[in-house]
């Protein structure tokens, strides 16, 4: 078994432009490698509220004692129920613990796209993260494998017809003036479906090179090396750029 982390960079050479330019992961040092990774995000947060000179986020002590008083006991419970329980809401049946794993791992791996929430609730009429849902469960309900090698496998075709994102615009006429030739111009929302498209792509290809057959047998052996958050979240932002949510400021 080989670190994905040290493959190659040539692997994401045939991947479309759009992912290439917007996963800003790859582009972004990873810390040192005794780096607790939730420690890091805490400091460097830190660091970065301190240098602004000013809080972003204020806490009034006096609303928050009154909003505890008027909770709702409740209803706070039966919201931590649906939240906790999210994926008994999906009308989805699983053969086994380990494909709902990878569908879940698949469904936070691409949660991206909040860029084009206009163009997606114009075009579909729906937003970034329930365009990110459809997708993944209609490729569940289809039955498309989404392990190592099925990942590689998918085209832009599948990517626009699982997650209704319309490639191509309205046509018009190629000469003003004359309806004889008609075109079709690249859609506003193509480079999304690019970016879903590379995201896949590369995660796939990183997968089959590091030994593993899909998000979820990573996932379960990094929990056999060490069952803890931590040691998760550090093996996957080191294996996968597109996990990478990151960027350098100042």
């Amino acid at each position: 078994m080989v670190l994905i982390s040290e493959l190659s960079g040539d692997s994401n050479s045939q991947l479309p432009l759009a992912w290439k330019t917007g996963c800003t992961g790859e582009n972004v040092a990873l810390p040192p490698a005794d780096t607790n990774y939730l420690t890091s995000v805490r400091v460097s947060t830190a660091r970065f509220i301190g240098s602004t000179g000013q809080s972003l986020v204020g806490v009034n002590p006096e609303q928050v004692r009154r909003y505890v008083d008027t909770l709702d006991a409740a209803k706070f419970d039966r919201y931590i129920k649906h939240v906790n329980g999210w994926t008994h809401k999906l009308p989805l049946v699983f053969d086994n613990m380990a494909q709902e794993l990878n569908f879940i791992a698949v469904l936070d791996l691409l949660q991206l796209g909040s860029g084009f929430r206009a163009e997606l609730h114009h075009a579909a009429n729906r937003g970034a993260s329930d365009t990110i849902r459809f997708g993944c469960i209609s490729f569940h309900i289809s039955q498309t494998l989404l392990d190592a090698r099925g990942l590689q496998a998918l085209t832009l075709g599948d990517i626009s017809q699982n997650f209704g994102i319309p490639l191509f615009g309205d046509e018009r006429p190629m000469t003003k003036g004359s309806s004889a030739v008609m075109v079709r111009e690249a859609s506003d929302l193509r480079p999304l479906a690019e970016i879903i498209l590379g995201c896949l792509h590369d995660t796939g290809k990183r997968l089959e090179q590091g030994g593993y057959s899909s998000l979820a047998d990573f996932i379960l052996k990094m929990c056999t090396e060490q069952p803890t958050a931590a040691h998760l979240v550090k093996k996957l932002v080191s294996a996968f750029p597109s996990l990478r949510d990151a960027a350098d400021i100042n």
